[in-house]
């Protein structure tokens, strides 16, 4: 059940929300002034929820929490907790229903794979959205649309997704998860054997398929759940669609199923299902600084180096190079960036070739991990496998130590 993080302390957020706290005519308890909304977002980050519980549904939860609570009295540490615990136990117990999930990907008609099975999720890509969800759609698109800063694209590829679900916020978060382990795929397929060049004009996400801008939940009648919708607020404008050349089709199709097959069986699917889904929306991004921060926050974690000094993201990269002092100075150089960037938020004009470089590493960490030669039960793990010495010689005196280790071993057994 849910409980307060261990260090964290929620009284003083909570004395302010009770101080606002107000009993209306109707005798149901309100709030004075706007704080409120900030005091909600806050003390969203100090609940330690059930971890099946999804993104959105938890803030739903905190919210009805603090109004539950203050229309029985004093908002505390103690009653509010008493009432998130309760609306958690009642999602939790809900039977999941079906739903659909229709949104677009920007895919030409002739993209190879139009059914794809995902995690418990069907996925449809068609030209042509079934009636029952487009009249639906109709009947909000025009407000929709509004949530834009430009038009919604024309020429995308449907796609529906088709999961059982225990609310409709539930729905979005699993579906988009699902669609972007998918997306992520064929974009590192796409990503990894694109050369490098100077673009002009107006950068775009360095992703060839991105998502559409426009997310609606259905029934599988095609109702709408509700008459409202999602949006991707970094949405700037339609890209180009993806034609997939004919002697690319089976290489595409062969790529990705061979890492479905890798994913499958790995021993750690959900972490490397997440890794697929962090490196894809770092290149989704359309301002490429944000895609190197997110980049790099992949290597940090791929390498066993998040709560180290980032020294060792190169130290333990330079493991896998064949040559070391060209390496050292580009990820070095790249390290430098990051923390000017981080520190003094410093921009450069060669940010199109540390992105590159920077996601080539990502790719050839992403693979070895995928692969997984070493037989890691975690990325942590890996960390004993960078670590090691480069140089031959003090290699083969590892290995003989350990190998008389072993023969102690089976004589002490």
């Amino acid at each position: 059940m849910a409980e307060w993080f261990g260090k964290r302390d929620p009284l003083p957020i909570l004395a302010l929300v009770e101080k606002n706290r107000i009993v209306k005519k109707d005798g149901k308890p309100g709030f004075k002034g706007l704080s409120f909304w900030i005091h909600e977002i806050f003390l969203y980050d100090l609940v330690d929820f059930h971890k099946s519980i999804p993104e959105t549904e938890r803030r739903r939860i905190i919210g009805k929490a603090l109004f539950a609570a203050g229309a029985k009295g004093e908002i505390n540490e103690k009653s509010l907790l008493a009432e998130i615990c309760d609306l958690e136990k009642e999602y939790l117990k809900r039977r999941p229903i079906n739903y659909v999930l229709t949104t677009s990907i920007s895919l030409d008609n002739n993209f190879p794979l139009k059914k794809i099975y995902i995690n418990s999720n069907k996925i449809n890509l068609t030209f042509w959205l079934p009636q029952k969800y487009l009249k639906e759609i109709r009947d909000v698109f025009n407000d929709a649309k509004n949530s834009l800063v430009s038009e919604p694209p024309a020429n995308y590829l449907n796609c529906r997704v088709y999961l059982k679900a225990k609310s409709h916020h539930e729905v979005v978060d699993e579906s988009l998860r699902n669609v972007d382990i998918i997306r992520g795929i064929f974009n590192l397929y796409y990503n990894s054997r694109r050369g490098w060049g100077i673009t002009s004009g107006i950068r775009k996400p360095m992703n060839t398929i991105l998502l559409g801008p426009l997310h609606f939940v259905h029934y599988p009648g095609g109702k709408l759940v509700e008459k409202s919708w999602w949006y991707e607020r970094d949405y700037r404008a339609p890209i180009s669609t993806l034609f997939v050349n004919k002697t690319d089709e089976d290489k595409l199709v062969k790529f990705y199923r061979l890492v479905r097959i890798k994913l499958a069986k790995h021993q750690y699917r959900r972490t490397m299902e997440e890794i697929i889904i962090r490196y894809n929306r770092a290149l989704d991004e359309w301002n490429w600084d944000n895609s190197f921060i997110k980049l790099w926050n992949i290597l940090e974690f791929l390498t066993g180096s998040v709560e180290v000094n980032n020294k060792k993201v190169v130290d333990r990269l330079l493991f896998f190079s064949a040559n070391r002092k060209y390496d050292s100075e580009i990820l070095n150089t790249l390290r430098l960036h990051r923390n000017s960037f981080v520190h003094e938020s410093t921009t450069t004009e060669s940010i199109e070739a540390y992105v590159y470089t920077l996601k080539r590493w990502v790719e050839y960490m992403l693979w070895f991990h995928l692969v997984n030669p070493c037989g890691l039960k975690s990325p942590a793990e890996g960390v004993q496998f960078f670590d090691l010495p480069t140089e031959k010689e003090a290699l083969r005196k590892k290995m003989s130590f350990a190998k008389y280790a072993l023969r102690l071993k089976r004589a002490t057994a």
